[in-house]
């Protein structure tokens, strides 16, 4: 057998770059969502956005029913490397984007983005894209003691938050929860 029939039938077996495209294409307002929650800037939320269709582009093994779940995993990992490196050069924590009228930015988002950085990513991780205690201390490099207690931070912020934004605006508020993937059913649909 030829090298070219056994690239393509690992091809066959995997995801292909256009298969890749399709997916970014397809999930791209939910996969920026949580790059935004992630970085807290639109401008750093467009580059993981990027690095992780990149990273898609050139990546090698995947196989079909994994790709969407390792595409916002390439999100994850490309929002840590980017926090990371803006940290290093403003030598501080990221500066917190103002609360707009912005869809991405407004409520729940921009309350989440104003957390500390680990409360900030074990949230998202933890709450939105249930991911075990454990793996979020490896992908952020952290002891797995340290994620209840950020949980338990981010939370208490959030309560705090939604109370204040509630003396301002009224009982007509959403819950702070409110974010959705775009994979979760209305419940209508959800019965079977």
């Amino acid at each position: 057998m030829c090298v070219h029939n056994q690239l393509s039938i690992s091809w066959d077996n995997g995801v292909n770059a256009p298969d890749f495209c399709r997916i970014f294409a397809r999930q791209l307002n939910s996969l920026y969502k949580l790059a935004l929650l992630l970085t807290t800037n639109h401008s750093l939320a467009e580059q993981c956005i990027l690095a992780s269709l990149d990273d898609a582009l050139t990546v090698d093994g995947i196989c079909k029913p994994s790709a969407e779940s390792w595409s916002k995993r390439a999100i994850i990992t490309n929002a840590l490397c980017i926090v990371r490196r803006e940290s290093f050069k403003t030598d501080a924590t990221l500066q917190r984007p103002e609360a707009s009228d912005d869809d991405f930015i407004g409520w729940p988002f921009n309350a989440i983005i104003r957390l500390q950085t680990l409360d900030r990513f074990v949230f998202v991780l933890s709450i939105f894209e249930k991911i075990p205690d454990c793996e979020c201390s490896q992908l952020f490099g952290c002891a797995v003691t340290e994620i209840v207690p950020a949980r338990i931070r981010a939370l208490e912020f959030l309560s705090k938050f939604a109370a204040q934004k509630e003396q301002l605006t009224g009982p007509h508020f959403p819950p702070p929860l409110a974010y959705k993937s775009e994979t979760t059913l209305p419940r209508e649909q959800a019965r079977p």
